[in-house]
């Protein structure tokens, strides 16, 4: 699930696509360790809320090369807070990732409470922060060991661009669109 408050004046129906769901395609590839095959977006009823021409929210709908499938809520306009996190559902349970940091959560009867970041800056800029500093030291200490990375690669940056781009045309189309990755893996 990825959602944001609000979203800048130039954010169109694509950028929902290639600048939020591309991180759920991170996190699918990371979580199951193999490709996305193919990938549709579907458009449940508008949000009044959502600046004319863009389609929100919009339902991802991905299945990998081994038949799983996960779907994925896209929602920019929420006008409520920032709220990113992944639920899997399995044969023997479920587990969920990305509930805020120090999240306290209450349960009565029929309810739930807690607070939700109302940004990604506050959510992730330490993450940002951690992520440069990593990389930073992985081409420092690349000239004696000869590992450059630690994280994600170009591959994962190309195969995210490959499956956002099915996507993009899946929202055009509103059929189901198989990715296309060049056979150059390492």
């Amino acid at each position: 699930m990825h959602r944001n408050p609000s979203v800048p004046s130039y954010f169109d129906s694509s950028l929902i696509v290639k600048d939020s769901l591309v991180h759920e395609v991170d996190v699918t590839r990371f979580l199951f360790g193999e490709e996305i095959a193919s990938v549709q977006i579907v458009r449940p009823a508008a949000n009044p809320g959502a600046p004319e021409g863009v389609i929100d929210p919009q339902i991802a709908i991905m299945r990998t090369v081994s038949g799983r499938h996960v779907d994925v809520e896209l929602f920019v306009t929420t006008g409520v807070a920032y709220e990113v996190r992944t639920e899997v559902v399995g044969e023997l349970g479920s587990a969920m990732i990305g509930l805020d940091v120090g999240l306290i959560r209450t349960a009565a009867p029929g309810t739930r409470g807690g607070r939700i970041t109302p940004g990604f800056r506050e959510r992730f800029g330490r993450a940002y922060d951690t992520e440069i500093q990593r990389w930073v030291d992985a081409v420092r200490s690349g000239r004696t060991t000869g590992m450059y990375t630690d994280g994600p690669t170009a591959w994962d940056g190309y195969a995210a661009a490959a499956v956002c781009a099915a996507g993009v045309e899946s929202l055009e189309t509103g059929l189901p669109v198989d990715v296309q990755l060049a056979d150059l893996k390492p």
